[in-house]
């Protein structure tokens, strides 16, 4: 029911790039300044993605049919690329009156969850990898 092509282009501005103005020093080394870019752009990028999923959803018939948007809500949680705050709608359905939020559905969320399941495998896998260092 999602169409990809109704997503509308990313509007919401880039502060990242404000680091590109900013000279090196000499304590910044040139792979570690570009892994904090490419965290910071794909983190921005994700959440450009959720926003627009969210907009899709929200102008669906099948949104229109059968829930109402009741509000918006902010959502954190930490990620491979680092923590990202999001802003999301919560949706009630009009015959149940059950409430649920769309993107935390789409993510395979829980209410609480606050870490991927993607950093909990890699601290496990991690964790593993450094027990099997020292048999």
């Amino acid at each position: 029911s999602i169409i990809l092509s109704h997503f509308q282009p990313i509007s919401t501005p880039f502060h990242f790039f404000d680091y590109i103005l900013k000279p090196i020093d000499a304590e910044s080394t040139l792979p570690a300044y570009a892994m904090q870019f490419s965290s910071q752009l794909i983190q921005q990028l994700f959440i450009d993605y959720l926003r627009n999923i969210d907009e899709c959803f929200f102008h669906s018939d099948e949104r229109k049919n059968s829930y109402y948007s009741k509000d918006k809500q902010p959502r954190t949680l930490v990620t491979l690329f680092g923590t990202i705050t999001f802003t999301r709608r919560r949706y009630t359905n009009r015959s149940t009156g059950n409430s649920f939020h769309y993107i935390d559905y789409l993510l395979g969320i829980s209410q609480y969850q606050r870490v991927t399941d993607q950093v909990v495998s890699q601290i496990f896998h991690n964790v593993s990898c450094d027990h099997d260092s020292y048999r």
